[in-house]
């Protein structure tokens, strides 16, 4: 009679083991034979062991298999008779580099290498985001230029970091990549990282751009993003602006104020900053204040439409309150000696009115509300 023989467990997971750990041995040996300069097809077979071996319980926890697995892939991204066949080659690379990180284990003794040798990748990365940028594949470009800023924060915690210039390059790449790709939320994400490492010369600019993005997916942190730029650049001038608009749009221009006069301050002679600043300050109330911003635009422009239609509406306004009061008198010798002095002030504020409102017609002749003025003038004044 045959005798049956049992394996123990453990000692079907040992074998298990030792198989995948032979893997790896084997990736390496190949990845040795591709640098000795004995063939691309080494390369391959590097890259198919190591992908086997990560699959398996034991040897994925190793940092020493990913650590061949960020070699190999970085390999096959610069060898031109290997990359086509793995296009992605340099993500696996930055996969493998992320995971090696992750498991950060004390025994594994060459983060010195590692970090070289991402420091020097970047390089491929960037590259191959420029080569899928001009080919429109915009979703593999936005990942190979994040995946330099995915690399940072691994030498940074390895005391190491990639250039300044490269680094903030590609996550202003990376975000471009994603609008081309109409993807505002990954461009969000990328514009969003380079505020956390970016010069500060150039980060008014990317909160202004952050605002844009935001303003129709997401008005209330398109206006915390106006306010957190602000807090940091307050004198900019398209994040100011951004701040007026807001304030407009919710009909709020009073509070628009203080940031106008700032706007103003900068460029005494924008026609369009005065004009609004005068808007401002007459929906306060204060129309002395609003006449004098709208008499600041017209000396800076005469013919400017919408001041000399503020202008001639703000006394025309004021001419037209005193002529309701005046309908509202009674026939007595008092109220119509009222009247008649209330007749004269109505009369030459309507006089004062006109010639801005016929500017206003002049500039633009269709305009309702100008042709509207200008015939209860006529009317009224006869």
């Amino acid at each position: 009679m045959k005798k049956l023989f049992f394996v123990s467990v453990s000692a079907l997971f040992a074998f298990s083991a030792s198989a995948q750990s032979g893997k790896v041995i084997s990736a390496y040996n190949a990845m040795t034979s591709y640098n000795n300069k004995e063939g691309a097809s080494y390369l391959e077979d590097a890259a198919k062991n190591i992908d086997i071996a990560i699959q398996d319980e034991t040897t994925s926890k190793a940092t020493k298999t990913w650590w061949y697995r960020a070699e190999i892939y970085s390999l096959i991204a610069s060898d031109e008779a290997v990359h086509s066949k793995y296009p992605k080659a340099s993500l696996e690379a930055v996969r493998s580099y992320k995971m090696m990180q992750q498991l950060n284990e004390p025994k594994f003794k060459d983060w010195s290498d590692a970090v070289e040798a991402m420091k020097g990748f970047t390089a491929t990365l960037f590259n191959n985001g420029v080569e899928a940028y001009q080919a429109k594949d915009y979703k593999s470009a936005y990942d190979f230029f994040l995946g330099i800023g995915d690399l940072n924060e691994i030498l940074l915690a390895h005391n190491s970091k990639v250039t300044e210039n490269t680094l903030n390059t590609a996550f202003r790449n990376a975000g471009l990549s994603a609008e081309s790709a109409k993807d505002t939320t990954a461009a969000i994400n990328a514009y969003k990282r380079f505020l956390a490492v970016g010069p500060d010369s150039l980060k008014p600019a990317m909160y202004q751009t952050l605002v844009s993005l935001n303003k129709k997916r997401d008005l209330a942190e398109a206006k915390r993003l106006t306010d957190e730029g602000l807090a940091k650049f307050p004198d900019d001038r398209d994040l100011l602006i951004d701040k007026v608009n807001f304030f407009f749009s919710e009909q709020k221009q009073g509070e628009a104020i203080e940031f106008l006069k700032k706007l103003a301050a900068k460029d005494p002679n924008n026609e369009s900053v005065l004009y609004n600043l005068a808007v401002a300050y007459e929906t306060t109330g204060d129309t002395v204040a609003a006449r004098q911003g709208y008499e600041k635009v017209l000396a800076i422009n005469s013919n400017n439409f919408d001041a000399n239609l503020g202008l001639g509406a703000l006394i025309f306004n004021k001419a037209n309150a005193i002529n309701k009061v005046m309908n509202t008198l009674s026939m007595s010798a008092a109220d119509q000696k009222k009247y008649e002095t209330m007749k004269v002030e109505r009369n030459a504020l309507f006089n004062q009115a006109k010639p801005y409102l016929e500017k206003a017609k002049a500039a633009k002749p269709e305009d309702p509300e100008v042709k509207k003025a200008l015939t209860t003038i006529e009317a009224i004044s006869k």
